[in-house]
């Protein structure tokens, strides 16, 4: 007898059914396996939908690298320009060898203006540096489309990839517009650090400089960052001299005012720089300026018809003054220019024609002082004051009128006198000028009389400075000619001459720098010059200074000098453009703002590290390649049939 065999008939149906679907598994695993590999060698891509109707198949890629002095930065690959010039390389290796490429930089040679193959394009990469010059994108964008326009047809697009670090004072995307054969790709490189520290501005305490004279310089220092610095030397260097130190500390995003306190030394063109230690953004590390101590100042008394002459010892035996007299009927009133000083000394009557050239004497730093005769004419005198906004002329006295007054802390006395002192021995002056006073005058009071009467007034007019006497320098009007207080006043008011220029200047703004005491003719050769430049600039004469005008060439900070027929006549301190010390950038978020608000055709903005922007660049400038996803499938359907043939029971 046997059992039931009919259950095992279905057994081994069951064991057949399961071992055919394995092998089919297995069968289609290989297969896709197969199909996966085929794919990945065949290199498919994505394209952008857009690539055809916003000319990614051009012949030619503009790139831009921001080569200005914020890119010095640092990064999390290294230096921000050499991150920059690495995307520009990753720009290239993914367009290929099949298109030619616009380099357009802040400084833009000559070589820039054609068409590159990638190798030239990439050796001109290596010579990028950092430059003084500043561009805005949307003067990229002009020079850019100037060039593309004449090589591409009427419908062609050319890419104009904008490699930045987008800060504020050059990123004027708002200003950009939409044109006919450029297309915007924007890539924000990001500075590790926003930090920098910078000399804003500088300034003496006094507008006059002399040989000999403690000053006082105020230094505005400003941090741009977000940490406070403590401590920091600040070091003053004049003819390559450490003349002085000082420090300062800094909280965030703050400016503090630095005194520096030296003595000035021998005449002559002074060459000065600030100096101090800041990392990683060094260009503005160091700040220039310069200004001129006068060997000798030229002084013309011009002496009216009174019986009183000035003084003629007073300035005659010092050898820094260079004196010249005349009587006010041999006036030739196109010599002031020439001078420092002009003295009306005794003067009853101002006529009409010398009362306009002083307008134009002060005009061009120079410094008058007046001594009304006691039988002054008022009218025309008080003519002559008006214009200079001082007190007028109100009547002459003869009574005694004691000095009682000085104003030590005025800039006028600094270094006079040792400290204020309360009781000392003042002149008397027994004839002298009253004066009134009108609404808006400017006039300064430095000698008062007890009276509270002026003896003595400072105008600051125009560029120069008016001084009024209220009585003259002689036995019959009082002691001031035998007093130890005429020296200090009379040296001071021809001492104390404005400087005639700025002390520096920013690269590339322009200007001009104008030159005092210069004879000039037409022939005359002018040049502004350094150890490596020479450059002839425009240049015109007005009456008192030569007017020179700084040429936009001059790019690089540092000092120059300006020559006439090969001598020196003075010294230009160039320093870079402000703006580049601000750390200050746009935020992604508002780069992708100005882009919706503006409405500009911009392909695609990215930011991040450089791998980042390479694969970015790869995906949409060449599309999105897939060849690893079919190889990861391939790998993963190898595993698959590894999997069936151990685990899947037969």
């Amino acid at each position: 007898m046997f059992s039931q065999t009919r259950f095992l008939e279905a057994v081994r149906q069951d064991n057949r059914s399961r071992s055919k679907l394995k092998h089919i598994l297995i069968l289609l695993s290989r297969m896709l396996m197969i199909a996966a590999l085929v794919f990945a060698f065949a290199g498919p891509v994505i394209m952008p939908d857009d690539a055809d109707s916003k000319g990614n198949q051009s012949h030619y890629v503009a790139v831009y690298i921001d080569n200005s002095y914020s890119m010095m930065n640092e990064s999390e690959q290294g230096s921000m320009l050499d991150l920059a010039k690495q995307t520009a390389l990753n720009i290239a290796e993914a367009h290929g060898s099949g298109v030619e490429y616009l380099l357009l930089t802040n400084a833009m040679p000559a070589a820039y203006y054609r068409p590159m193959s990638v190798d030239k394009f990439i050796e001109e990469l290596g010579k990028i540096s950092h430059t003084s010059t500043i561009r805005n994108f949307s003067d990229i964008a002009t020079r850019a489309e100037s060039i593309v326009s004449s090589l591409v047809g009427a419908d062609e697009q050319v890419k104009l990839y904008f490699i930045s670090d987008f800060q504020e004072n050059a990123a004027d995307i708002k200003s950009l517009k939409n044109t006919k054969h450029l297309q915007y790709a924007f890539m924000q490189l990001a500075p590790l650090m926003q930090e920098n520290l910078s000399v804003d501005s500088l300034w003496f305490d006094t507008p006059f400089r002399r040989s000999g004279q403690p000053e006082r310089l105020f230094v505005s220092v400003k941090n741009h960052g977000e940490s406070a610095y403590s401590d920091v030397p600040l070091n003053l260097f004049i003819n390559d001299s450490l003349k002085a130190v000082s420090s300062f500390s800094l909280a965030e995003q703050s400016e503090a005012i630095v005194e520096i306190n030296f003595t000035n030394a021998i005449d002559g063109l002074q060459e000065a720089r600030i100096v101090f230690d800041d990392y990683p953004v060094q260009f503005d590390n160091t700040f220039y300026f310069d200004y001129w101590l006068s060997g000798t100042h030229k002084i013309l008394i011009v002496e009216g018809h009174s019986s009183y002459g000035f003084p003629k010892g007073l300035y005659r035996d010092e050898q820094v003054f260079d004196v010249d007299y005349v009587a006010l009927d041999a006036l030739n009133l196109n010599q002031l220019a020439a001078y420092d000083l002009v003295v009306l000394y005794a003067v009853n009557r101002i006529p009409d024609g010398l009362q306009s050239q002083l307008e134009s004497y002060l005009q061009e730093s120079g410094v008058l002082c007046l001594f009304p005769d006691e039988n002054a004419d008022i009218v025309s005198w008080n003519q002559l004051l008006a214009g200079f906004q001082s007190a007028e002329l109100s009547e002459w006295t003869d009574s005694v009128r004691e000095v009682y007054q000085i104003d030590y802390e005025h800039d006028f006395f600094r270094g006079v006198f040792p400290e204020a002192q309360e009781q000392v021995d003042l002149p008397n002056i027994t004839g002298s000028w009253k004066l009134k006073k009108r609404v808006g005058i400017q006039s300064e009071a430095l000698i008062s009389f007890r009276d509270e009467g002026e003896f003595l007034l400072q105008v600051k007019r125009e560029n120069g400075f008016v001084y009024l006497l209220t009585s003259l320098i002689h036995e019959e009007y009082g002691n001031f000619n035998r007093h130890p207080l005429l020296i200090p006043v009379v040296y001071n008011i021809a001492l104390n001459i404005p400087g005639q220029q700025a002390l520096y200047h920013e690269s590339g703004e322009g200007g001009y720098l104008d030159i005092s005491n210069q004879e000039i003719t037409r022939e005359a050769n002018i040049e502004i010059v350094d150890e490596e430049l020479s450059i002839i600039p425009m240049w015109r004469f007005t009456g008192k200074s030569l007017r020179v005008f700084i040429p936009e060439e001059i790019a690089d900070a540092g000092h120059y000098r300006v020559l006439r027929d090969n001598e020196m006549i003075a010294g230009l301190a160039i320093n870079h453009d402000a703006s580049e010390s601000e750390m200050e950038f746009l935020g992604a978020e508002q780069i992708e703002s100005l882009i919706s608000e503006y409405d500009l055709d911009v392909d695609y903005f990215m930011s991040g590290s450089s791998e980042k922007l390479k694969q970015s660049i790869q995906n949409i400038a060449v599309g999105k390649k897939l060849w690893h996803w079919f190889l990861l499938a391939a790998l993963a359907f190898v595993i698959l049939e590894i999997l069936l043939i151990r685990f899947m029971k037969d």
